[in-house]
């Protein structure tokens, strides 16, 4: 089965969504399965109604202030400022796809030296000679970044609704938004556009280390003005729907190789 392909440690995060799930809607014990439009046989009995139960149980007798550890760290995706969110989505594709990672790898190493340039400037004239060169590895792998994001919330998006209108008893449909931080500018225009801004503030302010992701429920953008019900049901589709997400992608790439 494709199971060997996803890593021990994705797969206890779902479990424990499970458990945190079948703790906040109790008495779907049974449904649990279903709701979540999980069909392969393997994991459907991998997550068996004892095995969940023991784990349920050892959370349930553990955890602190009525409140589980991951649940508060799934409400932060939403309620958290927009480095949670960029965290989410570079840990989620950095397990599935080793391009991206080292992508993104390279993309922080050069913000990094691009921000020591600027603040190099005011000391040596010189230095402002190189700084285009970074501008210009900056904005390639930046648009990379970029454009798997958005890939990998297109995706997600095609799962997260139908799992939240599930969990909301079919009263929400929930939507992923990606926020580029050079707004309705490619990269390499807002990179320009916000050059003398960056040298007066030695600091790149521009790029996917400043991008977010908006979660919308109908009109509403719940990271401001949803309910913490919504946010916390939000946070648990969103996790739901990029375990899927992994699922369907190492399929796909053990499929490709056979």
């Amino acid at each position: 089965t494709f199971l060997g392909g996803i890593t021990q440690y994705t797969y206890n995060k779902f479990l424990n969504l499970l458990v945190y799930q079948h703790f906040i809607f109790s008495g779907e014990k049974k449904s649990i399965i279903e709701a979540f439009g999980i069909a392969d046989t393997d994991i459907q009995e991998l997550i068996g109604q004892h095995h969940s139960e023991n784990i349920y149980v050892a959370r349930e007798e553990s955890r602190p202030h009525g409140t589980y550890p991951f649940e508060q760290q799934m409400l932060n995706i939403i309620k958290n400022g927009p480095a949670e969110r960029r965290k989410f989505i570079d840990l989620e594709l950095s397990q599935i796809d080793k391009v991206y990672l080292n992508d993104l790898s390279n993309y922080n190493k050069i913000v990094n030296q691009r921000n020591h340039l600027l603040k190099e400037i005011d000391f040596n004239k010189g230095a402002l000679a190189t700084l285009d060169v970074w501008d210009m590895q900056l904005i390639h792998y930046g648009n990379r970044i970029i454009s798997r994001r958005k890939e990998f919330i297109e995706q997600v998006n095609e799962i997260v609704s139908n799992i939240h209108y599930k969990l909301t008893g079919g009263r929400e449909e929930l939507k992923l938004i990606y926020e580029p931080s050079n707004g309705n500018f490619t990269f390499a225009q807002a990179i320009e556009r916000n050059k003398e801004k960056d040298m007066r503030l030695k600091n790149t302010s521009v790029g996917p280390h400043r991008d977010d992701i908006c979660f919308m429920v109908g009109e509403l953008d719940i990271r401001k003005f949803g309910s913490q019900g919504q946010q916390r049901t939000a946070a648990l589709s969103l996790k739901l729907s990029a375990f899927n997400a992994c699922i369907i992608f190492s399929s796909s790439c053990i499929s490709s190789l056979s």
